[in-house]
C-alpha cells in the first residue's frame, strides 16, 4: 500500500474497492479554483495550471474495520469531482461534489467525513467493452450531473505513472482536505500504485461544473481508465 500519512496517530476505519474508475482531467485557470477554496488551503498547480478532475467508478466491498459488508450497503457508484490543492506543503484533493448511487452512504459519509456528499440517480453499467454511467442530482447541495460511456483505448498499454509527470501528479493523491466547524481537516488513505490505460469516451451531457462557474482550457480532458484498486481510509484530524 502506498502513503504518505507518516506515523498513523490510529488505524484505518475503512476500506472499499473501486471498479470500472475513470478519471476525467481537465486544466483549469488557477484563478477561477483560488476564491472557491476554504481559508488556508493553496490551489495546486502543474506548470502553472490548476486542473480539476471527474472520476465515476463503481464501490464495492465497502466496510469498517474488523466488520463484515453489510448487505444493501456495500456496493454503489459513485463520482466526484476534485481539485488539487496544497496546505502547508502537503498535497491534497479538495472536493467540490461528490455523488453517490445510494439513499444512506451520503448522509452517513457527510457525518463521518464532512465531505459534500449527495445522493443523485444513477445508471452505472459496465462490460468488458465499456463503461456507461448516467446520473443527476437534484440535491440541495448541488444539481446536474454527467452521462458517459468510456473505455480503454484497445492499443493503450497499462502502465504505472511515473514520478514528475503530469499523470502521477493527478492521481498520486493520499490526502484530502475538507472544512468543518470553521477549521480545516485532513483524511489520509493508502492504497496500491494506479496501473492506468489511456481511454476515450462518447460524452453526452456534463453539467458538473456550472454551480463553480469555472471553465475548462481545453475542450477535451485527459482520459485514463484504471484496474479495480482497495484503498483503506483513515479518519479525520485536524490539518
Amino acid at each position: 500500500m502506498m502513503s504518505f500519512r507518516g506515523l498513523f496517530r490510529v488505524s484505518w476505519v475503512m476500506e472499499q474497492t473501486w471498479q470500472h474508475l475513470l478519471f476525467a482531467h481537465w486544466p483549469v485557470a488557477a484563478r477561477h479554483i483560488q476564491p472557491l477554496l476554504p481559508v488556508g488551503l493553496e490551489v495546486d498547480t502543474y506548470d502553472g495550471t490548476a486542473w480539476v478532475s471527474a472520476i465515476p467508478f463503481y464501490v464495492t466491498r465497502m466496510h469498517l474495520r474488523g466488520l463484515p459488508t453489510l448487505p444493501g450497503l456495500a456496493d454503489f457508484p459513485e463520482c466526484n469531482l476534485r481539485t488539487y490543492v496544497t496546505y502547508r506543503g502537503t498535497p491534497g484533493v479538495y472536493f467540490f461534489r461528490l455523488d453517490a448511487g445510494h439513499v444512506f452512504v451520503p448522509s452517513l459519509a457527510r457525518i463521518g467525513f464532512h465531505v459534500p456528499y449527495q445522493y443523485a440517480r444513477f445508471y452505472f453499467s459496465s462490460t468488458h467493452q465499456q463503461t456507461i454511467c448516467r446520473f443527476h442530482a437534484n440535491g440541495h447541495l448541488h444539481r446536474g450531473g454527467l452521462a458517459c460511456t468510456y473505455q480503454p483505448i484497445p492499443t493503450a498499454e497499462p502502465f504505472t505513472p511515473s514520478g514528475g509527470s503530469l499523470e502521477a501528479w493527478l492521481v498520486n493523491r493520499f490526502h484530502l482536505f475538507t472544512y468543518w466547524h470553521e477549521r480545516l481537516w485532513r483524511g489520509d488513505l493508502a492504497h496500491s500504485p494506479w496501473q492506468l490505460r489511456k481511454a476515450r469516451w462518447r460524452l453526452e451531457h456534463n453539467s458538473l461544473f456550472t454551480p463553480f462557474g469555472f471553465a475548462p482550457l481545453a475542450p477535451e480532458p485527459l482520459l485514463f481508465t484504471a484496474q479495480p484498486i482497495t484503498a483503506r481510509i483513515w479518519p479525520l484530524i485536524p490539518a
